[in-house]
């Protein structure tokens, strides 16, 4: 008995952390999210807006905001209007994946509201790992992609095909997701300001965000404030791609059920392990007094316990590969950054310092891509299996 608590009370521990910290949570309450902003606590654009408002409503609020900046700007009417989400209800603590989710639903024309979408991959109030948002968009039918370590000139090019783009960011200390909608420009064609909606900054109506600021908080998102889950999750400049309504069209890496992202494949395993057995939890356990409140008639075993098992066979690479490898291959760039530094100095010993630091920099970057390369492979097999397993349970 004693053995089963100890197990109960790491899972709930383990959960509420996840729940806590990681990706698609918002710090608040919707309620009191819109209580502060209200009160003038948290400042959002001062354009108003309407869920349910119409698109040529839309495109007035766009045309608005476009002629209220002297810089050109690729203006919310170009790519996905004001509406924001379908059927916003204000519901759910942490919904801002779900926001995000159904804002691009909206867009592409998709009809499911999000309610639907809330009670279809957040039931629990739980976060939403990158995976779980792309699988949910390719199931609906959107051809979508996402990769780490990304640029700004990404962002733009996604938006200028005339999709929309999300990140994932920091949020006055944790990670949550956002959906850019289009960018100002600085006279020298710049990019000076972003344009999003989200269940945080930009509830109800556009939210403007200097490029300097965006950066800041899309840089490791998670590791500012939670070192640990900076660490098991090193998500770093994360962008989701959504390219439009899929054709149908075959896909090895789908048919195999691989892993999304090579390159963040065992942080992807963490991440949906943590997210399955959370959502199999059946409950929110950041709302649990103590133990005695743990509702075992809502716990859905079998998804509890292959979220757990998910999680614990990817720290083994996490381990070995995954944090050697980052430190490696942050260790090399920050001395490539030193040696560039360094060459643009007008000494001549400085020029050759400087070439030289760029050198090993090179050298020591590419082996913690290598290193992190094999702990990644390894998750890309385990993880193909686990997610045949959520297929077919419809997990």
């Amino acid at each position: 008995m004693n053995k089963a608590k100890f197990i109960l009370t790491f899972i709930v521990a383990f959960s509420t952390l996840f729940s806590l910290s990681a990706p698609s949570f918002s710090q608040m309450s919707i309620k009191d999210l819109d209580a502060k902003i209200n009160t003038g606590d948290i400042k959002t654009d001062t354009t108003a807006g309407s869920e349910s408002s119409s698109s040529s409503k839309a495109a007035e609020d766009s045309s608005a905001a476009a002629s209220s900046s002297s810089a050109s700007a690729y203006s919310a009417a170009s790519t996905l209007g004001s509406i924001g989400p379908n059927g916003y209800d204000h519901s759910g603590n942490n919904s801002c994946g779900q926001y995000a989710t159904s804002t691009v639903f909206n867009f592409y024309g998709i009809d499911e509201t999000y309610p639907v979408t809330l009670k279809n991959m957040n039931p629990t109030g739980s976060f939403t790992a990158p995976d779980r948002i792309v699988d949910y968009w390719k199931k609906n039918g959107i051809d979508v992609d996402y990769k780490n370590k990304c640029s700004l000139n990404d962002i733009k090019k996604q938006l200028d095909s005339g999709n929309p783009a999300v990140c994932m960011v920091d949020a006055d200390g944790t990670g949550h997701w956002i959906t850019i909608i289009g960018y100002n420009k600085n006279d020298d064609g710049t990019i000076k300001s972003f344009i999003m909606r989200d269940s945080f900054w930009g509830v109800s109506s556009n939210k403007e965000m200097p490029v300097d600021e965006f950066e800041k908080r899309w840089s490791k998102p998670l590791a500012a404030t939670h070192p640990a889950l900076g660490i098991a999750l090193n998500y770093d400049r994360l962008l989701i791609t959504p390219k439009g309504k899929s054709d149908g069209g075959f896909s090895i890496k789908d048919f195999l059920n691989l892993p999304n992202n090579f390159s963040t494949a065992i942080n992807d395993q963490i991440a949906n392990g943590a997210n399955q057995l959370v959502l199999g939890l059946g409950q929110d356990v950041t709302k649990l007094k103590s133990i005695k409140d743990f509702d075992f008639k809502k716990v859905d075993f079998p998804r509890a316990i292959v979220g757990a098992a998910e999680v614990l066979t990817a720290l083994p690479q996490k381990l070995m590969f995954g944090i050697p490898g980052s430190a490696l291959t942050d260790g090399g760039d920050a001395i490539k950054n030193w040696g560039d530094k360094m060459s643009k100095k007008d000494g001549t010993l400085d020029k050759i310092a400087g070439g030289a630091a760029k050198g090993v920099g090179t050298v020591v970057s590419a082996a913690g891509k290598v290193v992190s390369g094999v702990g990644n492979a390894v998750s890309s097999v385990v993880d193909s299996g686990f997610k045949s397993l959520r297929k077919i349970f419809n997990w």
